[in-house]
């Protein structure tokens, strides 16, 4: 990894839709954001404990580990347990959403409710 990519502020997205990845890489990237992806839970790990980023994005419903599953995990981590997760789904349900802010998420958000940009300002806010 290049030094100028180490000194932007990093974030992983977790999620199983390839289209959204494109979409949000390339929304964050023209942010400056260094975006690394991941396409399930287990894989998501795997990459939070590598790069440190700082903020989480994950989806809840994803193949091999859900996103709660992935919450969970990552909170009992000491090195990378303070970092912001954005659990970023589809699922509306309230019973969902407790759940997750219970795992340890920052933010909730439903992807139908939320545009690029109301995602970015939550990021930003986060980081910030």
């Amino acid at each position: 990894m290049n030094d100028e990519f180490k000194k932007r502020k990093a974030i992983v997205i977790v999620d199983d839709d390839n289209m959204l990845l494109d979409m949000y890489c390339a929304r964050l990237e023209m942010e400056d954001y260094a975006v690394h992806i991941a396409r399930d839970g287990k894989e998501g790990y795997r990459v939070i404990t590598e790069e440190h980023p700082d903020v989480i994005i994950t989806d809840l419903m994803m193949p091999k580990e859900d996103g709660f599953g992935l919450t969970e995990k990552i909170k009992k981590n000491a090195k990378v347990k303070d970092i912001p997760i954005i659990v970023f789904t589809n699922l509306d349900a309230d019973e969902d959403k407790r759940r997750a802010l219970g795992n340890g998420a920052a933010l909730y958000l439903v992807k139908s409710h939320t545009t690029p940009s109301e995602l970015i300002e939550s990021i930003k806010k986060l980081i910030n």
